[in-house]
């Protein structure tokens, strides 16, 4: 699934389930919601820029997690680093797809370590203008963010 918001009745049981997966544009659980890259980088912590293939729940974003993504380049270029995410998260959906009856390892995702659950609704112009001109979108120390998180240091992160 991608961009579908919560799903839920039957159509929702039926897909988690039978183990659906969700591609998420964030880094999860640390964002949840919409425009969870742009949230990351309005927020300075644009080293949670990526991307995490979890399973369907009944909880936003909230399924237990198979990987989590990152890109393998750390460009100071908030739109460019964003794309990337993009493109790391559908590469990796494909390397799980080419192996559909490979039973996929999941761990629990740890509510307690979110740090933004995002809605449309937050998501303004004025808000929009803000990042743009007070050039959020760019973090010349995003390298040095990325080596030294250290929750993000005890993750298994793929870089794609």
């Amino acid at each position: 699934m991608f961009g579908c918001g919560i799903l839920s009745g039957e159509l929702g049981e039926f897909l988690i389930k039978n183990k659906a997966i969700n591609l998420h544009m964030g880094i999860s659980p640390f964002f949840k919601g919409t425009a969870c890259n742009f949230w990351a980088q309005y927020f300075g912590k644009s080293e949670f820029v990526g991307a995490t293939i979890h399973y369907l729940s009944s909880e936003l974003d909230g399924g237990p997690i198979i990987t989590r993504i990152v890109p393998a380049s750390a460009n100071p270029d908030g739109f460019i680093y964003g794309m990337e995410a993009v493109l790391s998260g559908h590469k990796a959906i494909e390397q799980i797809l080419k192996h559909p009856n490979r039973e996929l390892d999941a761990t629990v995702q740890d509510p307690t370590q979110s740090f933004h659950i995002s809605k449309r609704a937050e998501f303004t112009e004025e808000v929009v203008k803000k990042f743009l001109d007070d050039g959020l979108w760019y973090d010349e120390g995003l390298q040095a963010k990325l080596d030294n998180n250290h929750l993000l240091n005890q993750m298994q992160l793929s870089k794609l």
